[in-house]
């Protein structure tokens, strides 16, 4: 389904459209830790974006947007709070790092 036709453009649509609902069902009453793991308001607000566009670039984009919502749902996130707190404590040295070079 890579090419630039009206038909694909339907079928990318309501494909994209499918899977971000069954996303948005699965994790929508995670807690914001979960959420934040997934990129959840991201990976909503870019599927909304890319369904507007037909070409094989956006189609691209769809089907890694397709790969991504995939992978997630088969990832245990039941991890403990600590541990979460430690890789947002981490990425935050890392961001002032940056910040800083």
């Amino acid at each position: 389904m890579k090419t630039d036709s009206f038909e694909n453009f339907g079928r990318y649509k309501d494909l994209v459209n499918e899977k971000l609902n069954e996303f948005i069902l699965n994790f929508q009453n995670e807690p914001k830790s979960i959420k934040k793991l997934l990129h959840y308001q991201s990976v909503i607000n870019i599927s909304k974006e890319i369904i507007r566009f037909n070409n094989s670039e956006a189609n691209n984009l769809k089907d890694s947007m397709l790969e991504y919502m995939e992978i997630v749902k088969d990832i245990d996130y039941s991890i403990d709070k600590n541990k979460v707190t430690d890789i947002h404590d981490k990425q935050k040295k890392v961001w002032i790092y940056i910040k800083n070079t």
